[in-house]
């Protein structure tokens, strides 16, 4: 992935269209996933602006991480004409009102992993607190587990 942090329109649209092509050029996976930073295209009026030179430059994906909104993501969507990628933050829309404004990838980034340290946090305060070991009924089932990583071999 391609990265790039905001800076002045024109700057960031020539250097995300010479990354990109940079990038396709050098031979690497014709797969190429793009981002341009942004919380809201409020926040960050020229994320569309970004996204299309990365488009133009030949991305076939693209990605605006920091998008919550509904509206903006359907505009970002209907915008670029190429598969849009959206980050699965807490205030996200659901994967269901994503598909239907467009979205084609949604990715998690850490949250899944936080999630688990958070468990895992909790886990260890009960332990060192009361001492008792209640965080465990929320433990993956033993046959989901099974099915997913497959028995222990006895050795």
């Amino acid at each position: 992935m391609i990265g790039l942090p905001p800076g002045p329109p024109e700057m960031m649209r020539a250097k995300s269209a010479r990354l990109s092509r940079m990038a396709l050029d050098g031979g690497r996976d014709p797969d190429t996933i793009t981002r341009a930073s942004s919380l809201s295209l409020e926040d960050d009026p020229d994320t569309i602006a970004r996204l299309v030179a990365y488009r133009d430059a030949g991305a076939d994906v693209v990605y605006a991480p920091g998008l919550t909104d509904l509206a903006q993501i359907g505009a970002v969507v209907a915008a670029l004409r190429v598969p849009v990628n959206v980050l699965a933050l807490p205030m996200t829309p659901s994967i269901a009102e994503l598909a239907a404004a467009g979205v084609r990838r949604v990715s998690v980034g850490s949250l899944l992993a936080a999630a688990a340290y958070g468990a895992l946090v909790v886990g260890a305060g009960e332990l060192l607190g009361p001492g008792t070991s209640t965080y465990a009924a929320g433990r993956l089932p033993r046959d989901l587990a099974e099915r997913a990583f497959g028995r222990e071999r006895e050795v």
